[in-house]
């Protein structure tokens, strides 16, 4: 498959696995949405489950269903990305710029 993210269309149900070998979980949606997405929401855990927010330029490789990080667990898990991310879109993104 294509190694740009721009070729890549991810799917609900794609595994995530960390640089590490590690799985973390399966994509569960896309953030602000699918036809522009800029973070993949991945849910780890069954019963006690919680959503991270992935971002699209961590991706370094897909291939069929399965989709590699360039970090592993402990990064994902210490990056903050279990907080929903800010993305300037419309007019908030023409704020900043001069």
């Amino acid at each position: 498959m294509e190694s740009t993210g721009a070729q890549w269309r991810f799917r609900e149900g794609d595994t995530v696995f960390g640089s590490d070998g590690h799985k973390l979980g399966k994509v569960v949606g896309f953030f602000p949405d699918y036809t522009n997405p800029q973070f993949l929401i991945v849910e780890k855990g069954l019963i006690f489950s919680h959503d991270y927010y992935v971002p699209v330029s961590a991706v370094t490789n897909y291939e069929g269903n399965e989709i590699f990080l360039d970090v592993g667990k402990d990064e994902v898990v210490n990056r903050g990305w279990d907080q929903t991310p800010m993305v300037a879109t419309g007019a908030d993104a023409d704020l900043g710029a001069t």
